[in-house]
């Protein structure tokens, strides 16, 4: 890699290397590669999803995390929605941290605040962690997705849970 000093050359030279440590089976080695790859272009997509890659299959669930916090940096609009969501499931399945789990689909909602399966796990999270009043403030914002999405059945449940929520309350 030291025989060249073209960038564009030197990144294809450690692709090429760290493809060859994978089918060696040196993957740690290859994680370093990349690591090298991501030094010096740090926007590197398509090294930052083989290391990605390389971290699921060691299932190395907080670098997968990190990697994909990499990954969000260089993303926009739309295109962050799956990667905070990956983020949130990432958190709470393999991490088993709801703390965070929470924090990534507050996130989420931020950016974009009808996303549904967002709404329904952190009313589940903030449930099982007792947040009472933040579960209300999220039940309460839910209800007015429900209402411009039309969803009768579901404004109904959670119009309950939320009137359960003040009466225990």
């Amino acid at each position: 890699i030291g025989i060249t000093t073209d960038e564009d050359e030197r990144r294809a030279l450690r692709h090429r290397l760290a493809n060859l440590l994978v089918h060696l089976g040196g993957l740690d080695d290859a994680i370093g590669v990349y690591g090298d790859m991501l030094s010096a272009r740090p926007d590197d997509l398509q090294a930052i999803q083989e290391l990605e890659n390389l971290h699921r299959r060691l299932k190395n669930w907080k670098e997968v995390r990190e990697v994909r916090a990499r990954q969000l940096e260089l993303l926009t609009g739309g295109q962050r929605v799956p990667v905070l969501e990956e983020m949130a499931h990432l958190a709470e399945e393999q991490l088993d941290d709801s703390g965070d789990a929470i924090a990534q689909h507050r996130r989420l909602l931020e950016e974009a605040p009808a996303h549904t399966p967002s709404l329904v796990a952190l009313w589940r999270l903030l449930d099982t962690a007792e947040k009472w009043d933040e579960l209300a403030e999220l039940l309460e914002s839910f209800m007015v997705v429900l209402r411009e999405l039309g969803g009768s059945d579901q404004l109904r449940e959670v119009g309950l849970r939320l009137a359960e929520l003040y009466a225990e309350r």
